[in-house]
Formats: structure tokens, C-alpha cells, sequence
């Protein structure tokens, strides 16, 4: 009797699962290794203040509620069910993130085959800023799971009414979750007017409408404030107008810092870096676009390609101009990638067997400078990483433009001959690295078009291109596995915030009002039983700070100066301090006659010595 072969489909889903298991790892790893920061922070505190009952969201004199409630909201009752501090956050962000993968993997399955549904997961696990990016409690997991449920229940050309009824109410929540991502629902529902008809389309539109509007009213009128900056002046005076803020009111000047073009370039390029397979998969996608309908496998894929391409750019477009257009946050872009890149991996996967075999020689050459352009900008995004290993590299020592005996390094070079200094060294060595990659790439695309694959006939723009997308895929976990850890993430991030919540716990009552310089999160004070009283403007550090201004407006809507500053300093209970942000001021300001200093922590993070907490307490 012949044994019966394995089946295919048993070794796919073998292979996935087993991707699946080592992303798992890596969200795990991530979750108990990733510093905790100020956005971080942020989400966590105020929306356990919210979940309690302490305060509500948009509350004038409480928190500033700068982003939609929900992304506050969720995290927040994640703490008050399971209990506050950052264990349970960070354990409901690896289950997050791990949805998000079972929820592409199954929907890439159905609208790709197996094959694409275990590269999706692969993907998933050659892309390690994935991880990084969705095991913290930040709103990037809540709102990437949201979309990938949207695009399940609306892709393919297929779908039941009710499905996309509930897609378009998950678009609607994502409004409700984060603002920057509205313009989702109005895309959502012309793409399902236009593959789904008139009956879909108005279930639709009616299902998200109804979600943002009674979302609206529920923090109404406060709530508009989250649209006045986007709307044009006159708009935005009215609606500030519904939260009581008239055109006159000192709201002082926002703070920002300057950055060179150089931070912008870099903000792109690291973009690149982190999510190098999806960025390539889109300009293959594009590059290789089979024209108009007929050219497709289906109108429904070709439907669905147009609205997930649309989708992808707007976004893009949009968060792109918030971070570099803008001189506001800077160094976000890869951090907001995180929101929709999901749509970028289905855009893929769904128009992948519809793509030209061929794209036209006047193409060539753009083609040849965005490779050698990518790979310059995502080794000079690396410098920090790879810059030193690059400099220490040993060359031939010259002079005069001569070759002399012996070696040296780089460093050496570029200091005698050019006078470089040494970051400015590491940037353009890593650059010339990432360049160098580009052109043994291309290299090697064209020795094998004439070579071994002569026969084969591939045109050569096509064979370049799903090659580069090859290659994107395989490289991505060097590219950013070697990215620099600095030493304090070393320990169990976790365990060490408990332990810095139990020192604080033995020394401050609760109920108590605390004054926090403690580092950017205000994570620690969550483990004091039955919590403090807080400043709750200090919960956003410098990002809500003003200059000037009138103190009262500022406290109503959340900001503060220095003169509310120095006012909380003098009558706070206990201040807390974390080493590194102590200065020469504190000396001052916290005299011993006035103060008592009780024994100080350990330190927070490992092979930082100065990163301990002293609680001082007014006597």
C-alpha cells in the first residue's frame, strides 16, 4: 500500500505556526525589555484616572485628553480589571500584537492562498520593529488590530452586508481612538459603495456615521476640541467656542525645537529601515500595476488593490506631513507607519497575481537611483548602530593621494584628510555602506540576467524590482536586528518598575500630593495602594508645556508653565526626583530645613547608576 505524501497544507500551516510561536517570543521579550516612555505613560495613567473615575476625559482642570478617548479608555479599564501598573499593560499589548498577526494570516489566507498566509506571518517575524512597536500599551496595537478587523470583514469582493456594516463600524471606533486616522471611515465607505452597490454602501455609511456621532455626544461639546487645529481659523474659533475658550484667551506659546533638514531625512530613511519589506511591496505593487480592469485576475481584486493603495498613500501622506512637513515630532514617522501598514501588506498579498511581467526600459534608470537611493538612506538611518564597527574597519594609510605601507582606520583617514568629526565620520561611512549594498545588489540582478537566467527571458526591470522585494525580505531582521540597545534595557523592565512602585509605596501615604520629576512616566506612583494626588498636567511632561500664558486657561485645558510649575513645587507634599534629572537647582529649592529626604531607591535601570529615585517630603 503507498504511503500517502504529506499534505501541502499541513507544512504550511506547520511553517506558520511555527511563526507564529517566534513572534509570540519576540513580543514577549520586547514586552519585558522595552524602557517605558512618555506615550506610554500617558495612555496608561490617564486612562486608569479615567476608568476610576477620577477624572473624564476632555474634564476642564483634568487631564489633557489630546488624543481620541478610546485610546485612553481601553488600556484603562485594562487597569482597573486586572489591577494598575505596567505588567497587565504590557500583557494585553502582546495579545493585541498577536492578533493582529492571527487576524492578517487569516485574512491573507483567504484572499492570497496558504502560501501567502505563511509568508505574512514570516514577515511578521523578519520585521522586528513589529514587535517593538506593538508590545507596549501604545495606541499603534489598538488601532492596527481595528484596521486589520476592517480590511477582514471588507476585502475580497464577497462580504455579507452585516460583515461590512461591522467594518464600518470598526472604522468608526478607530475615529474614536485615534483623530489622525479618520479620513479610514470616508475611504471605507466609497470603496464599498463602489465593489459592494447602493444597499452595502449605505448600511455602511449609516453603521460608521452612527458609532462617531454618538461617540461625539457622549463628550460633547468638549470633544471638538480635538478638531479646531485641523479646521481653517474661523471653524476653529467656534468650535473652540463650545468649550468655553473664547478668541482672546492667553493660551500661551508652544515650545519647539528647530530640527535641521538632516532629522527629517532621517525620520524618512529609519521609516524605511524598520519596515522595509512592506515599503518595497508597495512601490512593487505600483511599479507593476496591470493597467485597468481588464488586465486583472478580477474587478473585485482590482477594486480592492485601488482602495488599499489609496488607503496606504493618504495615510502615509497624511502622518508623513504631521511629522516631517511639520516641525512636530520629528522622529515619529516610523512609529506612526505602525497605524496602517497593515493595509500596505494586503495591498500585496491581493494584487501580487495580477502584476506585469515587465516594466519599460525609460524606467530603468528611476529605478536604479530609488534602489541606490533606499539603500543609501537606510544605511545612513543605521550610523548609530553600524558607525563604529565602519570606522574601526582598517584601510591603507595614504598621503598626497599616495599609498603608504601599512594600515589604519578609517576613522583615522577621514580625520586627517578631511577633518571629520566623528559623528559626521560614522554618517557618511554608513551611508557610502548602505550605497556600496545598492550597487553589489544591482550587480548582481544584471550578472544573473545575462548569465543564468539568459534563457529565461525575464525582463530586466521586472526580475530588479521582485528582487529587491526579495531581498528587502531577507535582509530586514540584519538591518534592524544589529539596531543599538543602550545598556538599561538589558533588565526586566517590568520588575524593575514594580520594584521602584513598592520603594515609593513604603514612604508615601496614600492620598498624598506628589510633585514628579521621577523620569517621563509617571508609571511607579501606580503601584502606591489606593493612589495620590498628582498634578495631572505633568502626565505629557514638556509636550503640553506653554510659554507664558494665563495660568487658570492653561490649567483648564491641561498645559502648564513655569509659573503653575513653581506653584505645584511649593505645595506639594513630596516631590520625587529621579537622580539624572537632579541639578544643582534641587539643592536649592529643597534646603533641609524645609525638607526631608528618605533613603533613596535602587537603581531603575541597569548599568545606569544615576537612575534612582529620592523622595523628599516637606517638613
Amino acid at each position: 500500500m503507498l504511503k500517502k505524501k504529506p499534505d501541502r497544507i499541513e507544512k504550511e500551516d506547520l511553517v506558520s505556526l511555527l511563526g507564529g510561536i517566534l513572534y509570540f517570543s519576540q513580543l514577549w521579550i520586547y514586552a519585558h525589555t522595552t524602557l517605558s516612555r512618555l506615550d506610554e505613560s500617558a495612555y496608561i495613567y490617564k486612562g486608569y484616572l479615567f476608568a476610576t473615575g477620577v477624572y473624564r476625559p476632555f474634564q476642564p482642570y483634568g487631564v489633557w485628553t489630546n488624543k481620541a478617548p478610546f485610546a485612553f479608555l481601553i488600556p484603562g479599564y485594562i487597569q482597573a480589571w486586572f489591577g494598575p501598573g505596567l505588567r497587565p499593560a504590557r500583557y494585553f499589548g502582546v495579545l493585541v500584537g498577536f492578533l493582529i498577526l492571527l487576524g492578517v494570516w487569516y485574512t491573507a489566507r483567504r484572499l492570497g492562498g496558504k502560501i501567502w498566509g505563511t509568508a505574512v506571518v514570516w514577515l511578521f517575524v523578519f520585521t522586528p520593529a513589529l514587535s517593538k512597536l506593538y508590545s507596549p500599551a501604545l495606541s499603534q496595537g489598538l488601532i492596527a488590530l481595528m484596521l486589520v478587523g476592517v480590511l477582514a470583514l471588507s476585502l475580497g469582493g464577497d462580504r455579507p452586508v452585516w460583515q461590512l456594516s461591522l467594518s464600518a463600524a470598526f472604522a468608526g471606533l478607530i475615529v474614536l481612538t485615534r483623530q489622525n486616522m479618520v479620513l479610514v471611515l470616508p475611504i471605507l465607505i466609497i470603496y464599498i459603495f463602489w465593489q459592494y452597490g447602493r444597499k452595502a454602501g449605505l448600511w455602511a455609511f449609516f453603521s460608521g456615521i452612527i458609532v462617531v456621532i454618538l461617540g461625539h455626544l457622549y463628550w460633547w461639546p468638549e470633544i471638538m476640541q480635538l478638531w479646531a487645529p485641523w479646521m481653517p481659523n474661523k471653524i476653529s474659533l467656534y468650535l473652540k467656542s463650545l468649550y468655553n475658550m473664547s478668541e482672546n484667551a492667553d493660551v500661551g506659546v508652544r515650545h519647539f525645537f528647530v530640527y535641521p533638514a538632516s532629522a527629517r531625512v532621517l525620520s524618512l530613511f529609519r521609516t524605511f529601515r524598520f519596515q522595509l519589506t512592506t515599503l518595497i511591496g508597495v512601490m512593487t505593487s505600483i511599479f507593476l500595476w496591470a493597467g485597468g480592469v481588464r488586465n486583472w485576475k478580477s474587478k473585485e481584486k482590482y477594486r480592492d488593490s485601488v482602495f488599499l493603495v489609496s488607503l496606504f498613500l493618504v495615510l502615509f501622506a497624511m502622518h508623513a506631513w504631521a511629522s516631517l512637513g511639520k516641525n512636530y515630532c520629528i522622529y515619529c514617522l516610523p512609529s506612526y507607519f505602525g497605524f496602517f501598514s497593515m493595509s500596505g501588506i494586503f495591498l500585496v498579498v491581493i494584487s501580487a497575481s495580477s502584476w506585469k511581467k515587465e516594466i519599460s526600459k525609460y524606467f530603468y534608470p528611476f529605478l536604479i537611483l530609488l534602489i541606490l537611493v533606499i539603500m543609501s538612506g537606510v544605511g545612513y538611518s543605521a550610523f548609530e548602530d553600524m558607525g563604529d564597527t565602519l570606522l574601526s574597519l582598517q584601510v591603507p594609510r595614504m598621503k598626497e593621494g599616495r599609498i603608504l605601507s601599512g594600515s589604519t582606520d578609517l576613522m583615522a583617514l577621514l580625520s586627517n584628510k578631511f577633518q571629520y568629526r566623528h559623528n559626521v565620520a560614522s554618517q557618511y561611512a554608513s551611508t557610502a555602506a548602505g550605497f556600496s549594498v545598492g550597487v553589489i545588489f544591482l550587480i548582481t540582478v544584471i550578472t544573473l540576467q545575462y548569465t543564468l537566467l539568459r534563457k529565461k527571458n525575464f525582463n530586466l526591470g521586472y526580475l530588479t524590482i521582485i528582487s529587491f522585494l526579495i531581498f528587502s525580505f531577507t535582509v530586514s531582521p540584519l538591518i534592524i536586528g544589529n539596531e543599538r540597545k543602550p545598556d538599561y534595557y538589558q533588565n526586566d523592565i517590568i520588575s524593575s518598575y514594580e520594584e521602584a512602585g513598592n520603594y515609593l509605596a513604603q514612604y508615601i501615604p496614600t492620598g498624598s500630593t506628589v510633585y514628579w520629576k521621577g523620569s517621563n512616566s509617571l508609571l511607579p506612583l501606580l503601584y502606591i495602594p489606593g493612589g495620590v494626588e498628582i498634578y495631572p498636567s505633568q502626565l505629557n511632561a514638556y509636550n503640553n508645556y506653554r510659554i507664558d500664558g494665563d495660568p487658570d486657561t492653561l490649567l483648564r485645558l491641561g498645559f502648564w508653565n513655569a509659573e503653575l510649575d513653581l506653584q505645584w513645587k511649593s505645595e506639594a507634599e513630596y516631590i520625587v526626583v529621579i537622580n539624572y534629572l537632579y541639578t544643582g537647582e534641587w539643592d536649592t529649592f529643597l534646603a533641609p530645613s524645609q525638607f526631608e529626604e528618605f533613603p533613596r531607591s535602587t537603581t531603575l535601570l541597569e548599568n545606569n547608576p544615576n537612575s534612582f529615585l529620592r523622595i523628599f517630603r516637606r517638613k
